[in-house]
């Protein structure tokens, strides 16, 4: 992390709600940039701004737009420095305003992304899913549970979990369907399941991929690990 961060882009005397406005369309801009350099320069950029509307009004948004800022910073993924930082603003956030889904959310995602599975589990579980505007969101946080449930129990004991999750995702629209952290936590902790749970496995996965209508996305994840233990058993 820089000791200095790069000096900001808004002007200190506009009205404090209209210049988090404006900072967060910038915070937005740099999170779309594909090139690590210049997302780690307009995030500064915006997190000096950030940080002094922190100082003059502070508030749960100023915090909860600092730990996002941090959140979406390349150095996040490989200082732990940085990660401590977007803990301290997301928490504050969330003592502040603790209704808000979107904090701990990001709260939740910041634990499970460094390995704090239960301490993640228990953040998502604060999620109030009726108050996010999309079903997006909703099946996000609700898959983000089902990932902490397979990390800390594996995969057969996080069944029942995935089979409700598949099917809220069928109640939906496929845009809306989009698991990627769960195939992560799938690959990561193997789909290997007992004789008896096999069946199960297969059709939820298969029901999975008709409600995303992605082709035979987690099919495909299943039979690749069968086949990959067929071959080290022959």
């Amino acid at each position: 992390m820089k000791k200095e961060l790069k000096q900001g882009t808004v002007e200190a005397g506009k009205d404090p709600a209209r210049r988090l406005d404006l900072l967060w369309e910038i915070v937005d801009a740099a999170v779309d940039l594909d090139d690590h350099v210049e997302r780690a320069a307009a995030l500064e950029k915006a997190i000096f701004d950030l940080e002094g509307l922190a100082r003059s009004s502070p508030s749960a948004a100023v915090h909860y737009a600092l730990g996002y800022a941090w959140y979406f910073h390349p150095q996040r993924q490989h200082s732990r420095t940085v990660w401590g930082v977007v803990e301290d603003y997301l928490g504050r956030a969330c003592c502040e305003c603790p209704e808000d889904p979107y904090i701990w959310l990001y709260w939740g995602h910041n634990a499970y992304e460094y390995g704090n599975y239960q301490v993640a589990l228990d953040r998502f579980e604060h999620v109030d899913l009726a108050r996010f505007d999309t079903r997006y969101m909703r099946l996000r946080a609700v898959e983000m549970m089902l990932c902490c449930e397979i990390m800390i129990s594996g995969t057969e004991s996080a069944l029942e979990t995935l089979e409700r999750f598949v099917v809220l995702c069928e109640a939906g629209e496929p845009e809306d369907v989009f698991p990627t952290n769960l195939d992560q936590a799938l690959k990561r902790r193997g789909l290997a399941v007992s004789v008896s749970a096999q069946p199960r496995m297969r059709e939820a996965l298969c029901r999975l991929d008709k409600a995303a209508k992605a082709g035979p996305w987690f099919a495909d994840l299943l039979e690749g690990e069968v086949t990959d233990h067929q071959s080290k058993c022959t």
